[in-house]
């Protein structure tokens, strides 16, 4: 999950990485697909108009690349029929990072909320991360 960046030459992984950006930046795969639908609908939640460029840092720069981390961790526990305990329940390491990952962007949801009551007055509900991730 690793690959240069082609402006720099630094060593880029994670979410930011060429190779997992090359499958969710493009829309007809279905991650890609995924994605879209998710900022889609956060943009929709706030209004198109009523992002300011505050706001639109923190969805590219922040809960994008949670996103797809979420959507990726989730990929990989449906595809590990043994990873799931037959009593339901996933590794420590694994369920902390979830956990982890759920609440960090709980939090940057939270602030684009604040962000938008600063701009706008009123009160916004954060979405929901099952409204966001299907």
């Amino acid at each position: 999950m690793t690959g240069k960046d082609k402006f720099h030459g630094n060593i880029v992984h994670g979410a930011n990485s060429g190779t997992i950006r090359k499958r969710f930046d493009d829309k007809r795969t279905g991650q890609g697909r995924q994605l879209s639908i998710a900022m889609k609908s956060l943009t929709d939640h706030f209004g198109a108009e009523n992002i300011t460029a505050p706001m639109q840092i923190l969805l590219d720069a922040n809960i994008r690349p949670k996103i797809v981390t979420m959507i990726l961790i989730s990929e990989y526990i449906n595809t590990q029929e043994t990873l799931v305990s037959p009593t339901g329940e996933l590794p420590p390491v694994l369920a902390k990072n979830y956990i982890a990952f759920s609440n960090a962007l709980r939090r940057d949801l939270e602030s684009l909320c604040l962000m938008a009551r600063n701009e706008g007055g009123k009160k916004i509900r954060p979405p929901r991360l099952s409204e966001l991730i299907t």
